[in-house]
């Protein structure tokens, strides 16, 4: 691990911030898994599952385990449509 992350990681842990990181990786459809995890302020992990989630079991996970120090992260597929049907 970076020593800088470290040393903030550590810095967050013993000035009783709470911060959580909340990484989430939505499926292109519902047939997909969408990714969930959580992270506490020293890295570790305090959630972690890949399923088919609902919109509401999405909300859910991040308000149990919401803080006042939250950061959510989300990767989204996006959907671009080509009208001109040129690659490039």
């Amino acid at each position: 691990m970076n020593k800088g992350v470290a040393t903030l990681l550590f810095y967050l842990q013993e000035s009783g911030y709470g911060m959580k990181f909340i990484g989430i990786d939505l499926a292109w459809t519902y047939k997909n898994e969408t990714g969930l995890c959580v992270l506490d302020a020293c890295g570790r992990v305090e959630y972690l599952d890949s399923k088919v989630y609902s919109n509401k079991e999405i909300v859910d996970i991040i308000k149990q385990h919401h803080t006042e120090n939250l950061t959510i992260a989300v990767d989204a597929p996006l959907i671009v449509p080509n009208l001109s049907l040129i690659h490039i």
